[in-house]
């Protein structure tokens, strides 16, 4: 079901962004997105949906109601209608007529003819995850439609042929097994098949997937044999790999870095070095799940235009001199230690919206000094302790700052804080004085979390 969330200025966003990074670990920058011409493909990633009524929701819709959520959905909010459990095919047909993503999870059973009318409009995109299993004849309905998600379907050969007609985008991530019959008949998708929930595949469904026009997504897939390796670098319209754990494929390497997609391999640790040859050749961002590097693959690496490294925890001072004399914009999140002032002053200007420094405990007041230069969001919240110089400097931080890792604060610290214009994240756990607290609590920028 999508979330309904409210519309606030920009200041309360970057806020409730900031807000979210507490509970989240180190994520990848937005990747590059693929064209796409049809205004869903444009949206359907930033859904959000139409408020829910205050009053007791109804589990079925009569037309007049219907006919009323409909006139409400725009391309951008779609329609959320998943408390919804039953429909019928006149309540259907007007549905047909939303504009952007009509959400119908709650649903568990559809027949052919509620099927039919819900897709007599061809333009239209929409969720059934409620749905386990459907005929073959439902399945030739809703292959009618320009966008469809059955992320809990179980389905036959048959079904799967039918499902292949969908004329745009097909979700089907709980389909655990593919055999070459049924990626021939998924092949047929032509812009984006997503297929998450394929843990492993035979060089013979490679070899049928290969034909697709679509950018495919299969995500849990963490090994691939040779022989389906070179099978999927022969598929040129994108690929997403992201489970996958090892790439020595150098085929596929390369046919990853001719996509206009970014690369997000987050899981890869195990990359040869013609593979990571053949990946900066093209792509401009990269996001890879190496946890160690050589000197070697560092210099490799930095031929890249964005490059996102965040299980790197070290580097040796060899290797940030190799990062240092690079154009590369790279992110290191998952740094545990940073004494090197030129490099924290690299990764200042190498951030977007946000700098996570997360996992470093301690810095000098030089390394200090040259992060608190920045605006973007910045994450300190595994710092251990602040002398007055070091407070002194992040005290005007132009940013927002999370420090909840601090664990002491002297009062001479607190007085530079307290008279901070930026927002400022604290642990409840920190040891404050009395008065350094009463200080801190005025700041209504200044959060005890």
């Amino acid at each position: 079901m999508v979330e309904f969330t409210m519309q606030f200025p920009y200041p309360f966003f970057v806020f409730g962004m900031f807000l979210l990074t507490q509970r989240l670990t180190p994520s990848a920058i937005a990747a590059t997105p693929s064209p796409e011409s049809i205004l869903i493909h444009e949206t359907i990633g930033n859904q959000e949906s139409v408020p829910v009524p205050t009053q007791k929701i109804p589990s079925k819709l009569d037309p007049q109601a219907a006919a009323e959520f409909v006139k409400k959905s725009t391309p951008k909010l779609g329609l959320d209608l998943d408390h919804i459990q039953e429909i019928d095919p006149e309540v259907a047909t007007i549905l047909s007529q939303t504009q952007g993503v009509l959400s119908l999870d709650g649903l568990t059973s559809l027949d052919e003819p509620t099927a039919k009318a819900l897709a007599s409009s061809k333009e239209l995109a929409v969720t059934l995850n409620g749905l386990v299993d459907i005929s073959p004849q439902v399945a030739s309905a809703l292959g009618n439609l320009s966008y469809l998600e059955l992320n809990k379907l179980r389905p036959s050969h048959e079904v799967l042929t039918e499902l292949g007609k969908v004329s745009s985008t097909l979700k089907l991530n709980s389909l655990e097994s593919l055999d070459a019959q049924a990626a021939l008949s998924l092949s047929k998708i032509p812009f984006r098949l997503c297929l998450n929930g394929i843990k492993t595949i035979t060089a013979e469904a490679a070899q049928q997937l290969a034909g697709s026009k679509a950018m495919i997504e299969m995500n849990g897939i963490e090994m691939l044999s040779d022989q389906a390796a070179d099978e999927l670098s022969k598929h040129t319209g994108g690929w997403s790999l992201e489970g996958l754990h090892q790439l020595r494929n150098v085929s596929l390497a390369k046919t990853l870095a001719e996509q206009t997609m970014a690369i997000d391999l987050p899981e890869a640790d195990d990359i040869s070095l013609e593979c990571l040859a053949a990946l900066v050749r093209k792509t401009s961002y990269h996001k890879l799940g190496l946890r160690t590097l050589s000197d070697e693959q560092a210099r490799l690496l930095v031929q890249c235009g964005r490059l996102f490294l965040p299980r790197i925890e070290h580097l040796s001072q060899e290797q940030i001199d190799i990062f240092l004399n690079s154009d590369c914009r790279f992110d290191l999140p998952g740094l545990k230690e940073l004494s090197d002032a030129r490099l924290a002053a690299r990764l200042v200007k190498n951030a977007g919206a946000m700098l996570n420094l997360g996992r470093v405990e301690s810095m000098p007041e030089d390394v200090i000094h040259e992060l608190s230069q920045g605006k973007s969001i910045l994450l300190l919240s595994s710092l251990r302790s602040l002398n007055a110089t070091m407070a002194k400097d992040l005290s005007t931080y132009k940013g927002n700052l999370n420090l909840k890792g601090l664990r002491e604060m002297s009062d001479e610290v607190a007085e530079f804080f307290a008279s901070r214009e930026k927002t400022l994240f604290l642990s409840k756990e920190l040891k404050l004085t009395p008065a350094a607290r009463k200080k801190l609590e005025a700041n209504r920028r200044i959060f005890f979390q």
